[in-house]
C-alpha cells in the first residue's frame, strides 16, 4: 500500500490522464531458492545447465525461464547473502514449480531445506540487509542507512529524484547517525529496540535483532548518533559499546560492515 500510494501521488501530471495503477499482488507468487547449491538444483530442472552460469546470468539481472511447463521470471538476487534466485510467476503456477524443485532434490543431492521467516531474518541480518518498517522508515535517509549506492547522487542533474537535493545537502554537512551491526554473547536474546550505549552514554537503539549461526553470536543492527553532530568512522571505532537488554548491559562488538561476506562475493559467484 505504501508503494501504491507513492506511485499514484507522484505520477507526472502530463501523463496522469493515460496512467493507471493496479494492485496485482494476489495474482503473483514468489519462491526464493537461495544457498550455495541453488545453481545446481535450479539447473537440474532446466534444459540447458549452462543457463545459470555467471557469464550467462550475472548478479542483478533477470531472465524468463520455463520450469515444469510454467513460465517464470527468475531474478538473480538474494536477501540471505548467498548465491540465489527469486522465481516470480502467476499464483496458479507456484505449486507446480515448487513441486518440481522438491522432486529434483528427492535424493537430497543438493541439500535443499525449507526455511521459515526467522531463518531468512537471521541470514539477512548477517549481511546487514535492511527491512522496511524496522530498519528504514520515512524518518531515515539512504545515507544514514548505508544505502547511498541505491541513489543517483553521482548522476547528472538531469536524473532527478524526490529528495535528491536534501541528500546532497546531508552529504555535504555530514550524517549525524549511522546504521551499524552489533554482536553480543549468544546467551543474550536480541528482539529489537534494545538501547545502544557508547562509553556509558545512550546513543541509539537496535532496530532488528536475531542470531548469527555463522558467528554463533547474537546479532543486531541499529542506529548510532552523536548528539546531532556529524559522525565519523574514527568516532565510531573509538567507542566502547554495550546493549541494554531487559535492564542489564552487555558488552557488544560494533561492525561498520556486514559481519558475513562484507564484499558480497558469495552472491556474485
Amino acid at each position: 500500500m505504501h508503494h501504491l500510494r507513492h506511485i499514484r501521488q507522484h505520477a507526472p501530471a502530463e501523463v496522469a490522464s493515460g496512467f493507471s495503477v493496479s494492485d496485482v499482488t494476489a495474482e503473483s507468487g514468489v519462491l526464493g531458492l537461495m544457498g550455495p547449491h541453488s545453481r545446481s538444483l535450479l539447473s537440474s530442472v532446466l534444459p540447458d545447465e549452462d543457463t545459470l552460469l555467471t557469464e550467462n546470468f550475472p548478479f542483478g539481472t533477470a531472465k524468463e525461464l520455463t520450469i515444469a511447463g510454467q513460465r517464470c521470471w527468475a531474478l538473480r538476487v538474494s536477501y540471505v547473502g548467498e548465491l540465489g534466485w527469486e522465481l516470480h510467476m502467476p499464483q496458479e503456477s507456484a505449486v507446480a514449480v515448487y513441486e518440481a524443485l522438491c522432486d529434483a532434490d528427492a535424493s537430497g543431492e543438493h541439500g535443499m531445506r525449507l526455511a521459515g521467516y526467522r531463518t531468512l531474518d537471521n541470514l539477512r541480518l548477517e549481511k546487514g540487509f535492511v527491512h522496511w518498517g524496522h530498519d528504514i522508515t520515512p524518518l531515515d535517509t539512504p545515507l544514514e542507512a548505508g544505502l547511498a549506492w541505491a541513489t543517483k547522487l553521482k548522476a547528472a542533474p538531469d536524473s532527478p529524484f524526490l529528495g535528491r537535493e536534501a541528500l546532497l545537502q546531508q552529504k555535504a554537512e555530514g550524517v549525524t547517525r549511522r546504521l551499524l551491526s552489533f554482536t553480543v554473547d549468544p546467551s543474550v536474546t536480541l528482539l529489537g529496540h534494545e538501547c545502544i550505549y557508547r562509553d556509558g552514554a545512550r546513543v541509539g537503539f537496535i532496530t532488528s535483532g536475531g542470531f548469527s549461526h555463522t558467528l554463533q553470536q547474537s546479532l543486531g543492527i541499529g542506529y548510532v548518533g552523536n548528539d546531532g553532530k556529524p559522525i565519523s568512522t574514527k568516532y565510531l571505532k573509538a567507542g566502547r559499546y554495550e546493549l541494554d537488554v531487559a535492564g542489564t548491559r552487555f558488552p557488544a562488538v560494533m561492525s561498520l560492515s556486514a559481519v558475513y561476506d562484507p564484499k558480497a562475493l558469495k552472491m556474485r559467484e
